[in-house]
């Protein structure tokens, strides 16, 4: 007598669990990984941008200054083309500005905090113009997979030298 096989067995049937678990166990891996590299770029894209609009607007004003009168690693102070003053400085972890023609006050927020030395001024020597650094480094902490930290410099002189 022929006997009929119309199924499947006990071992077939958690082989096949075995397999679907561990497919799905690595599809979720691959999923969550991919979440935190886009929440990872979404921040440094902030950032940069902040960072970079920081860096414009300051340049910006120091390029069309007359002369900085005063300068120090946490504050720089410019005479505007007007003969008003216009003020940077690093307080409480943010760039804020005062004076003349600045609509923002605050040009980055505290979150993320800004670091660093962020204004140098060397003394020039006679026949070459005053020559302003500006740079700071933006960063936020977070997860290990989600720190981020960037850095921003550049060279700027007043135009009136």
């Amino acid at each position: 007598m022929k006997r009929l096989k119309d199924g499947f067995t006990l071992i077939e049937l958690l082989v096949s669990l075995g397999i679907m678990g561990l497919v799905i166990v690595s599809f979720n891996s691959l999923f969550f990984a991919t979440l935190k590299g886009s929440k990872k770029a979404d921040i440094q894209q902030k950032m940069k941008q902040s960072g970079d609009y920081a860096l414009n607007v300051m340049a910006t004003k120091i390029r069309n200054a007359q002369s900085v009168s005063v300068c120090s690693a946490n504050s720089l102070t410019i005479v505007n083309p007007d003969g008003s003053t216009s003020a940077f400085s690093l307080g409480g972890n943010q760039i804020i500005a005062d004076g003349s023609g600045l609509t923002d006050s605050v040009f980055i927020a505290s979150a993320p905090p800004v670091s660093g030395k962020v204004f140098s001024c060397p003394v020039p020597p006679l026949d070459k113009p005053q020559l302003v650094t500006v740079s700071f480094i933006l960063s936020k902490t977070g997860a290990i997979e989600e720190t981020v930290q960037e850095s921003f410099q550049t060279m700027v002189s007043p135009r009136s030298y």
